[in-house]
């Protein structure tokens, strides 16, 4: 009998790995955000100040500014990463244009202008994806048409601070 209740034990332990493993596979995600993220930095670029919330997890990376409606002038998302890599950004579920900002080492090294919202019947793998020209550690997203009307420029620093 003590094989048995050995037997059962096994396969009741299995079940649950495997009924977990798919909760965790296929569990609601949405990717829009219900109030923006909580941390919020004020980031100096050149002459300019923005508020921007921060995305430092991968999940927070990955849905970005994704379903919001638009950006208010002077705010942004400001993605954080671990190490210098290039970075790949596209527009999934975007409603806006940006401009984007790639950073490394407290310096901005270049910027996409204009980045537009998909069409609305392109599929997810006919997104384009704008990369950085190299590695960076910090990108930041602000409102369309930002960085000329700022006169924001390769080597502009850029510093970090906590508004509190």
């Amino acid at each position: 009998m003590g094989k048995e209740l050995e037997k059962k034990f096994v396969w009741i332990g299995v079940l649950l790995f495997v009924l977990g493993g798919a909760w965790f596979l296929f569990r609601p995600y949405s990717n829009v955000p219900e109030s923006g993220l909580e941390t919020l930095v004020s980031v100096s670029v050149g002459e300019n100040v923005f508020e921007a919330e921060v995305a430092d997890s991968i999940e927070e990376r990955s849905r970005g500014l994704s379903g919001r409606e638009g950006l208010e002038d002077g705010r942004g998302m400001l993605f954080l990463f671990e190490y210098p890599a290039v970075q790949g950004f596209w527009m999934k579920d975007m409603k806006f244009p940006i401009d984007i900002i790639w950073v490394l080492d407290g310096e901005v090294i270049g910027f996409e202008e204009n980045v537009p919202m998909p069409l609305f019947d392109i599929s997810e793998s006919e997104l384009p994806v704008y990369f950085s020209p190299e590695e960076v550690d910090m990108v930041l997203e602000i409102g369309a048409h930002e960085v000329e009307r700022l006169g924001i420029e390769v080597g502009d620093l850029v510093d970090i601070k906590d508004p509190s």
